[in-house]
């Protein structure tokens, strides 16, 4: 039963792709508390890789910014033919892995565009199940260029 649960729980964490994403913007006058003055929040698509690929492992709780086909190929396998579903020329791929403590609730992620940096954040509500689920994190966010700054603000409740 356990197995099924956390079965289903990965699934839930693990995100849903889309061969076609629009990409909106929201002006918020608030800041959040890593930003100052106006802020922008971008949207986000989550992301599943096909089943013919999985992601190679990658350092705990560290963003990961993907903004080609080449950096794509660095964190799957097998990398000889890759995924053709990302537009790379209007999207960037924000990948994050870790393991949770506890079984996970819900997850809220949020990026947003502040004066000249980007803030991704993620945040895990997790539950008092005794399961410590692996999770990652796959969206596509607008295109960011190389010399921005993005910060990763990850919280685990």
């Amino acid at each position: 039963m356990k197995k099924i649960i956390c079965l289903i729980a990965m699934a839930l964490f693990t995100v849903t792709g889309c061969t076609s994403v629009e990409m909106n913007q929201t002006k918020t006058d608030t800041p959040n508390d890593n930003t100052q003055g106006n802020a922008t929040t971008l949207s986000c698509a989550d992301y599943t890789l096909n089943p013919l690929w999985n992601w190679a492992e990658t350092p705990a709780n560290q963003l990961i910014v993907i903004r080609s086909q080449a950096e794509l190929a660095d964190f799957i396998f097998p990398n000889d033919k890759l995924p053709e579903d990302i537009d790379f020329e209007k999207n960037t791929l924000l990948l994050v892995a870790g393991q949770a403590t506890n079984g996970i609730e819900s997850v809220k992620k949020n990026f947003v565009k502040a004066d000249a940096q980007y803030i991704y954040s993620v945040t895990f509500l997790l539950n008092d199940t005794t399961e410590a689920p692996k999770w990652r994190v796959a969206q596509l966010v607008p295109f960011v260029p190389s010399e921005a700054k993005i910060s990763l603000d990850l919280e685990i409740n």
